[in-house]
């Protein structure tokens, strides 16, 4: 193709008549070459969509909210129907045969005996005991602003106390190997290894 025309052009450039010299050349060299299709510029690939995977970010999310939202309820609620020990001492009534001898002085009660030194936490602050019992989890904690608390393994044995004057937000790595105290009372649900 580009032999002819290079030979049309310098047959003008001389002045002959191109046609009889491109006729001369294509009979010696095959004859006039067949015509190509003219190829796209580009070729779209097939879109293809990429294979669905976990939205992690999502379920974080939601285990946060989860974790928040019962230890919101927890708190607002006070997590039973009766009313605590030392709140009746306070008021001035008897407490119950479980509690300490009263003073004489109402306004000083003697702490109630509990299963956890938390329980002596002040009501205006959320505390939050996490004790791995049954192996090792990762944990995440932050306090209400966000700013991390703690973000690593808590091992089996080891326990942890977080306090936030207004809530405490986990993500717990193995949520069955951890035991979890609210303001001092045990969470009771059962976490799925």
């Amino acid at each position: 193709v580009y032999a002819r025309g290079h030979i049309r052009n310098i047959a003008r450039a001389v002045g002959i008549d191109p046609e009889p010299l491109v006729e001369r050349y294509d009979g010696d060299h095959g004859g006039r070459p067949a015509p190509t299709p003219a190829a796209p510029l580009f070729e779209a690939e097939r879109i293809r969509s990429e294979p669905r995977r976990p939205n992690w970010t999502a379920a974080m999310v939601a285990a946060i909210v989860a974790v928040v939202g019962f230890v919101g309820f927890t708190l607002f609620n006070g997590g039973d129907d009766k009313p605590s020990n030392t709140a009746q001492v306070a008021e001035g009534s008897t407490p119950d045969k479980t509690a300490a001898k009263p003073t004489t002085k109402p306004a000083d009660p003697k702490p109630v005996p509990s299963e956890s030194a938390i329980a002596a936490a002040p009501r205006d602050k959320v505390t939050v005991k996490l004790g791995a019992s049954q192996g090792k989890s990762w944990i995440s904690v932050k306090d209400h602003n966000g700013r991390l608390l703690f973000d690593g393994l808590l091992l089996e044995g080891e326990s942890k106390t977080f306090q936030d004057k207004e809530r405490i937000d986990l993500v717990l790595g193995n949520a069955g190997a951890i035991e979890l105290f609210v303001n001092g009372k045990k969470l009771q649900d059962r976490f799925e290894p």
